[in-house]
């Protein structure tokens, strides 16, 4: 007796398993990506780092565009220079990257950086379909 493909997609166990599947999958990408962007050569390139803490800042009540504290922030995610990198952005972006700033630094660059590939690659695919 053969089985088809299709006959299988319709079975609930197949639908479980290639959604625990995937799952795990996507897991394990967030966390491999999780440590690699907390590695300090992606520190040193890095801006993320100025709207997580403008963001964190704001969060707390304090001045994001103040260097004496953005400092300590910035030198807690890994970035040791002597001179923070300062968001120029106007007032405004401040409502973006606040959500980044209540998270764990690793685990909004992480989003950040997903969220970025996700963009570059949707936008082209998107504007084709015009």
């Amino acid at each position: 007796m053969r089985i088809s493909i299709m006959s299988m997609r319709r079975r609930p166990f197949y639908t479980l398993f290639m959604s625990a599947a995937l799952l795990i999958s996507l897991s394990a990408l967030f966390l491999l990506a999780k440590h690699a962007v907390t590695q300090p050569r992606w520190l040193q390139t890095d801006d993320f780092v100025e709207y997580w803490a403008a963001g964190k800042l704001n969060i707390a009540g304090g001045n994001p565009y103040n260097p004496d504290e953005l400092t300590p922030l910035q030198w807690k995610a890994g970035r040791f220079d002597s001179v923070p990198v300062i968001m120029y952005n106007p007032p405004w972006m401040l409502a973006i990257v606040m959500p980044f700033g209540a998270m764990d630094y690793a685990v909004g660059r992480t989003i950040w950086a997903a969220r970025l590939r996700a963009s570059v690659h949707w936008g082209p695919v998107r504007s084709s379909a015009l």
